[in-house]
């Protein structure tokens, strides 16, 4: 499986890359040890741009279904916790992780960058460029595609 992330006009180019760091490691994850590692597993992924003064920029819901019991890492060195810390650190994102009884669930908000707003505003307006509209993506086969690579 591929996934394309085209964010860099609206994070800036460092954000996005910690951005694309952060999400390889919690999709690794979830596809050993979360939703996607069982045949029924799912994750709902919905995101959004708040492009209000006070918002704070990008949003993102993770929440994952009808996977393996997760529970809260005993080591430091795991997944979560470097996501955690990928984001927290390069791009100044607040996160909240839940460990719930039907999967992990993941909220960020991301700061954006100086400028960003009128790119947000721009993309917005043209109907060809809705990936900013609020929208759902449940990601369900990349388990059989990332395990035939």
């Amino acid at each position: 499986m591929q996934l394309y992330l085209d964010c860099d006009g609206v994070l800036g180019h460092c954000n996005a890359y910690a951005t694309r760091v952060a999400l390889n490691e919690l999709i690794t994850d979830v596809l050993r040890h979360g939703a996607l590692a069982e045949p029924n597993g799912r994750i709902d992924v919905t995101w959004w741009i708040d492009a209000r003064p006070a918002g704070c920029g990008l949003r993102c819901d993770w929440a994952e279904h009808d996977g393996l019991l997760v529970e809260h890492p005993t080591r430091e060195a795991s997944a979560i916790t470097l996501f955690n810390k990928v984001l927290t650190t390069q791009t100044g994102a607040e996160l909240s992780v839940a460990f719930a009884p039907d999967g992990l669930h993941v909220s960020i908000c991301m700061p954006l960058p100086t400028g960003a707003e009128r790119t947000v505003r721009q993309r917005q307006a043209s109907p060809s460029r809705a990936l900013l509209r609020p929208r759902p993506t449940t990601l369900r086969s990349m388990r059989e595609t990332w395990s035939a690579e």
